[in-house]
């Protein structure tokens, strides 16, 4: 079985967030694999996994807001 590795770019589309959010994500724990100081990887089960354990249950959808 053959696993590739995913672009920020894709990682962003994915979990429906900007480029720049990935980075900020990755500071909050979104597993990754750094490849050197700048090329940054994923794969797409860890990105969905992470996603459901902070209680995102549908990846590239808005978050629902809540109202307080």
């Amino acid at each position: 079985t053959t696993v590739s590795l995913i672009k920020k770019r894709d990682a962003a589309r994915i979990l429906g967030v900007c480029p720049r959010t990935i980075d900020n994500l990755i500071k909050l724990g979104l597993p990754c694999i750094r490849l050197s100081r700048r090329a940054i990887r994923f794969y797409e089960a860890d990105l969905l996994s992470w996603a459901r354990s902070i209680g995102r249950d549908a990846p590239g959808q808005p978050r629902p807001e809540t109202r307080a």
